[in-house]
């Protein structure tokens, strides 16, 4: 009989619904900290599906009631076909309960990579001075990394190639564009072995390119990369921007793959200190 508006109802509703909300909100933080881990062995299951192995060391979430704070350490991936194996000492990752499509992080101690195939084998150490990596859910997903003051170093050789600044980002899409390429860098030493005829400076590298007319395998591997191409697949390369010793160029165009996955393309460019970079070659 009492008006529901008196004072004392309306704190007492007020608690209630106070309370309800914080018991909404952890559950939901606690149950979203589960799923983290649910989704990380989905991925390591995954890779054992597909031929390969991945494996971690360790996993905990912390932070509440803020943020989701994950630290990750021991992460291990092995490509036997490929002929890689990438070992990641730590991840340190930041979650949002209120926007769960982002993921910000960045790795921690040097990054190890072992390649046993191809022209590039030997192993590799990568550390960075800063590092941030993001991913973000939506409109198909987008990963992005964002390096400074990068050394790679080939190891057991006096190799090291450095990188002032790198941004690489990699977005999946659908119709018409399937995927999307991004790199930016600039200022990148080359080691001895990799230098060419123009030096081993590159001031500036930068590309854009979209894979166009059918969907990206999986894995590249010749029955793939053949249906791919038989499909209509083909990576337009929206710009390239090249600064390297004498030589600048400014260049776009279209690549496909032959009955034979041999590369085919048609491309315009512009180039300055064409007159020099042919002294270069010839030389």
């Amino acid at each position: 009989e009492r008006p529901f508006t008196s004072r004392r109802r309306l704190v007492i509703t007020f608690a209630v619904l106070l309370g309800l909300a914080a018991g909404f909100y952890a559950g939901w933080w606690f149950w979203l900290a589960g799923e983290v881990r649910a989704r990380l062995d989905g991925w390591v299951a995954a890779m054992r599906l597909d031929g390969r192995t991945a494996g971690y060391a360790e996993l905990t979430v912390s932070g509440f009631p803020g943020p989701l704070m994950i630290d990750l350490t021991g992460l291990d991936a092995t490509d036997p076909d490929g002929g890689w194996t990438l070992a990641v000492p730590a991840v340190l990752a930041t979650l949002s309960p209120w926007n769960i499509t982002r993921l910000d992080g960045k790795f921690t101690g040097p990054l190890r990579l072992s390649v046993d195939k191809g022209p590039a084998t030997g192993r590799y150490r990568l550390v960075a001075g800063n590092n941030a990596v993001r991913l973000d859910r939506s409109d198909g997903g987008t990963l992005r990394f964002s390096l400074s003051d990068v050394q790679a170093v080939r190891e057991d050789t006096p190799e090291t190639l450095r990188v002032e600044d790198a941004t690489l980002t990699l977005k999946r899409g659908s119709i018409p564009v399937y995927g999307r390429l991004g790199i930016d860098a600039k200022n990148v030493e080359l080691p001895e072995s990799m230098h060419s005829a123009f030096g081993g400076h590159v001031a500036r590298f930068r590309i854009s390119a979209d894979a166009t007319g059918a969907e990206l395998p999986e894995g590249l591997n010749a029955d793939r990369l053949q249906k791919w191409a038989g499909d209509g697949g083909a990576i337009d390369i929206r710009s390239l921007d090249v600064a390297h010793g004498v030589l600048g160029l400014l260049g776009e165009g279209t690549m496909a793959l032959d009955g034979r996955l041999q590369p085919i393309g048609a491309f315009t460019a512009r180039i300055s200190g064409f007159n020099a970079a042919v002294d270069a070659l010839i030389r």
